[in-house]
């Protein structure tokens, strides 16, 4: 009886397994056009576009950040070398060291 009942199940058995390989073949192929199209949907909606987008922003403005700190630190060590090799300002403590200093040499 089990043997006649497989029978008759057998053509929906493979009407299922050809269901199901056309729906992954069609998840699989729908994947590789969002792919191709920069679109990734673990990031729920958002084109790469977009978030390369806004990635580049934020890299500009603290490049900008980055520049301007650069530049306050370049302006601070210039006055400071001025003034460690100003020898009009230096005081005769500093004179008297740059003396012994010449003298090692």
């Amino acid at each position: 009886m089990f043997h006649e009942f497989t029978h008759a199940l057998a053509p929906f058995m493979w009407t299922g397994v050809g269901i199901f390989w056309v729906v992954m073949h069609h998840r699989q192929k729908m994947a590789r056009i969002a792919a191709e199209r920069g679109y990734d949907p673990r990031l729920r909606g958002h084109h790469l576009t977009e978030l390369e987008a806004m990635a580049a922003s934020h890299a500009r403005e603290h490049n900008c950040d980055h520049a301007r700190e650069v530049a306050e630190l370049r302006e601070r060590v210039r006055v400071l070398e001025r003034i460690a090799t100003d020898e009009a300002r230096q005081t005769p403590a500093r004179q008297l060291a740059a003396q012994i200093d010449a003298l090692k040499d």
